[in-house]
């Protein structure tokens, strides 16, 4: 199986099982819009009037706007909470292919690591490896080059060498094939190899998708005003909302310049499935409008 089919499927059922907080989410946007100009007007029946006891009772009346209204601003955060296991998970997954893709112990693992890495001469296979991430580069250098384990049955850093080696001769033709259009997913972005340099292009393209999806996204949700207590608009809530949308993609795009390539395809494929999810909401739940003699 390709890691690249392994990815889109994950991120394809990863979304499926959180689609019913997706819509729970798109609920409580509607009714967000719906409060929005009933808060605003409370809002404005307090202007200009900034005394503790004033505020006290401005909160008040919105607190229990919300609760009439049934509307939680907390809510919008749920999805986002779930979503973080998912994330570790599938990290490990990328990382660690031989322990979760192909079922191996960690006495097994840890014994194809020190033969792996150790030096030619010692009776090793003299791999030179970038990271010390799980098994995801190891497996994928073997890949390529097609080395054979066999010496690892002679292997002189430990006496059960045969035994491991039987255990790993079912698994090495199910190493999973972590190519993509030639390049080697399996390897993290650098400058130590020419196949690392291009592999520079995945944070790249990891921080122009996570942008441009979070654009779409927002462009298919409800975005309230931010104002001020004199009902202006808030221009440091505006800059603070704008240095987020920059800050978000490029910390996703300096994580990926530390680990495989994959995982970076993952959050690639993820964002590409969210604003799908997200117009299909915008489509079937659309959000309500408002003339200005509603507001009134």
């Amino acid at each position: 199986l390709g890691l690249s089919l392994l990815l889109k499927s994950f991120a394809l059922i990863v979304k499926l099982i959180l689609l019913p907080f997706g819509i729970k989410q798109q609920k409580n946007s509607i009714k967000q819009a719906h409060v929005r100009p009933k808060e605003m007007a409370i809002r404005n029946k307090y202007k200009g009037r900034n005394d503790q006891q004033t505020q006290q009772k401005l909160n008040q009346e919105i607190q229990e706007l919300y609760t009439k209204e049934g509307y939680s601003p907390m809510a919008g955060c749920l999805p986002l909470l779930i979503t973080l296991p998912f994330l570790m998970f599938l990290y490990y997954i990328v990382i660690d292919p031989m322990t979760y893709m192909m079922g191996a112990s960690e006495g097994l693992t840890s014994a194809f690591l020190t033969f792996a890495d150790a030096p030619a001469a010692a009776g090793g296979l003299g791999l030179v490896l970038t990271s010390d991430r799980g098994t995801i580069e190891v497996l994928s250098l073997i890949r390529e080059s097609g080395l054979s384990l066999d010496g690892l049955a002679d292997f002189a850093f430990f006496q059960n060498g045969g035994a491991c080696l039987s255990a790993l001769d079912g698994m090495v033709d199910r190493i999973p094939d972590f190519n993509l259009f030639g390049l080697n997913l399996g390897l993290t972005p650098g400058l130590k190899s020419t196949e690392q340099m291009l592999l520079i292009f995945m944070p790249v393209l990891t921080f122009v998708v996570y942008w441009g999806s979070g654009k779409l996204t927002r462009k298919f949700s409800f975005q309230p005003m931010q104002q001020t207590a004199d009902g202006q608009k808030d221009p440091a809530q505006g800059c603070s909302n704008n240095m987020m949308n920059v800050m978000m993609p490029a910390m996703s795009a300096f994580f990926t310049l530390y680990v495989p390539a994959a995982v970076g395809l993952y959050w690639i494929f993820k964002s590409i499935l969210g604003v799908v999810k997200q117009y299909i909401l915008y489509k079937v739940m659309p959000m309500p409008t408002f003339s200005e003699e509603d507001y009134k």
